[in-house]
């Protein structure tokens, strides 16, 4: 309800991360601790160490609050993997929104034949294929993969084998 609405709100750039905390009642100090939460994928710095060590350039897509994503990034030190960012709470659009991917071809100049968007949600990889973006559906889980037409990995080993 409530508190899906004001984080749609916030990912979005329309309210900033302290009036998302306000609006549900929570008292924005206790963002930090909130985000003290949150955890990488196991394998995920080995995986982007390999990415660099190919040449491979690499973008972080994400549907986040701008605020939150900038903090994440600096807590785990990852900007020294990303060429660049596309968060969704930076550009006003989120993921599936063809403007997001469009967003980002406007980044890459145009290159959408070398690149392949991984994502976990089917309807993201649905969004970006019809822009001509090969896609890859990361599940770890496994729960989706039979269900989608996009090509599906269950691991980060598996994407490596699969961007290489």
């Amino acid at each position: 309800g409530k508190i899906k609405v004001g984080y749609i709100s916030a990912s979005l750039g329309k309210i900033t991360a302290s009036d998302f905390w306000r609006s549900v009642g929570v008292s924005p100090n206790l963002e930090d601790e909130y985000l003290r939460r949150h955890k990488l994928t196991i394998g995920l710095n080995e995986f982007l160490d390999t990415l660099n060590s190919r040449r491979m350039g690499v973008w972080c897509l994400s549907n986040d609050v701008a605020e939150w994503a900038r903090k994440l990034r600096a807590r785990f030190r990852l900007e020294k993997y990303f060429r660049g960012y596309v968060i969704s709470g930076d550009i006003g659009f989120r993921k599936p929104d063809p403007a997001f991917f469009d967003y980002l071809l406007r980044q890459i100049s145009g290159n959408v034949g070398g690149t392949v968007i991984v994502d976990d949600n089917p309807d993201n990889l649905d969004s970006a294929a019809t822009l001509g973006f090969k896609t890859v559906l990361f599940d770890i889980a496994g729960a989706d993969s039979r269900h989608s037409v996009h090509e599906s990995v269950s691991s980060f080993e598996e994407l490596l084998q699969r961007l290489s």
